[in-house]
């Protein structure tokens, strides 16, 4: 893995993780997954919600993807996303602490 890859799967797992631990997604989708593993796992009840936990798993997933060589276009577009909600977190005044867009 060359520098630049290591870039790119770690924007693309820092966004994945983003979405899935903090964002609604569209139509709800991601507070779905996290309602159903709650339900499930009740040890899972605090984790679901952990951008630290969900990167592990997104980390690990991501690996394997590399490891099989998927398709760099998914990577990258998730690369560029997660950068643009770095830039954004970055260079945007918020009003008070939390930033409600995404559900910090």
């Amino acid at each position: 893995m060359t520098a630049l890859e290591l870039i790119i799967y770690a924007l693309a797992t820092f966004r994945l993780a983003l979405m899935f631990s903090k964002e609604r997604g569209p139509c709800n989708i991601f507070n779905w997954v996290r309602e159903r593993l709650c339900i499930r796992a009740k040890c899972l009840t605090q984790g679901v919600h952990c951008l630290w936990c969900w990167s592990v798993w997104i980390g690990a997933f991501l690996s394997l993807y590399y490891w099989l060589r998927g398709p760099e276009i998914i990577v990258t577009a998730l690369a560029l996303s997660g950068t643009a909600v770095i830039l954004n977190q970055a260079f945007t005044q918020h009003e008070g602490e939390n930033d409600k867009r995404i559900g910090f």
